[in-house]
C-alpha cells in the first residue's frame, strides 16, 4: 500500500511533448478516464517502431470547464491530424479513478 501526502508537490516531471494525437478516448470498466497517445515522429532504434507517448487527462484536479476544453482541443486535433504541443506533469502515483497514466495534460496548443 502506498501513501502519498497531497500537501507535498508529488509530481516528478513537468514539460512539453509535441506530435500528432493518434488516439484519444474514454477508457475503463469501473472508472472512465480520458486516455490518449501522441506520435512523436521518427523511429525508435534500428527497427521502424512508432515513437509514441501515452497521456491522460486529470479527472480530479482540473476544473470541469478546463476538462471539456482540453477534450475538445484533443479531439479536434486528432480528427484533423494537426500537430499539438502538450504541457504535462508527471505524477509519482495516480489513483485509477483519476487517470490511466502518470502523465497528466495541463494545456494543449494546436500548431499550424
Amino acid at each position: 500500500m502506498y501513501i502519498v501526502d497531497k500537501t507535498t508537490n508529488d509530481h516528478y516531471d513537468e514539460g512539453y511533448k509535441s506530435g500528432v494525437v493518434t488516439s484519444f478516448s474514454q477508457k475503463g470498466i469501473y472508472w472512465k478516464t480520458w486516455e490518449g497517445e501522441l506520435n512523436l515522429g521518427g523511429a525508435s532504434g534500428y527497427d521502424v517502431i512508432p515513437n509514441t507517448w501515452r497521456f491522460s487527462l486529470d479527472e480530479e484536479e482540473l476544473r470541469n470547464e478546463d476538462k471539456v476544453e482540453l477534450r475538445k482541443q484533443l479531439t479536434e486535433a486528432q480528427k484533423l491530424g494537426k500537430r499539438v504541443r502538450l504541457h504535462y506533469i508527471g505524477e509519482v502515483l495516480v489513483a485509477p479513478w483519476r487517470a490511466g497514466t502518470t502523465k497528466l495534460i495541463q494545456k494543449v496548443e494546436i500548431m499550424n
